[in-house]
């Protein structure tokens, strides 16, 4: 069973820095297993930032697997990603690298606003 999702992306206002909930076929346990009714397909999150040609390169360390589902509200996924972006952007336009709050980020729920003022 193929799911459809079309993948979501923000940018920051300076063009700089993505952010991309995709679905690529994870599940809680690894792959998503449409036959066990307590798995769920779950999406990651990327982060690119653009290089010096323009081009959107990965961010290091910067892809995780989340407890979103695709079957989240379309409009509160929008807001996780751009509540990501927030979290992130400081640090990516400053070069500093921060491989713990990329994988926090794997946590985040649907209801961020609770999660987000614990994480930092």
């Amino acid at each position: 069973m193929d799911l459809e999702f079309k993948d979501i992306e923000v940018v920051s206002k300076d063009g700089l820095i993505k952010v991309v909930l995709e679905y690529i076929g994870e599940g809680y346990q690894g792959d998503y297993d449409p036959e066990d009714s307590e798995d769920e397909p779950l999406l990651r999150y990327s982060l690119y930032q653009k290089d010096d040609d323009g081009d959107w390169d990965d961010v290091d360390c910067g892809s995780y697997c989340t407890y979103l589902s695709v079957n989240d509200d379309r409009d509160k996924l929008v807001k996780v990603a751009n509540t990501i972006l927030r979290l992130v952007k400081d640090g990516l336009t400053s070069d500093k690298h921060q491989k713990s709050l990329y994988e926090r980020l794997s946590y985040i729920d649907i209801d961020n606003d609770i999660f987000v003022d614990n994480l930092i």
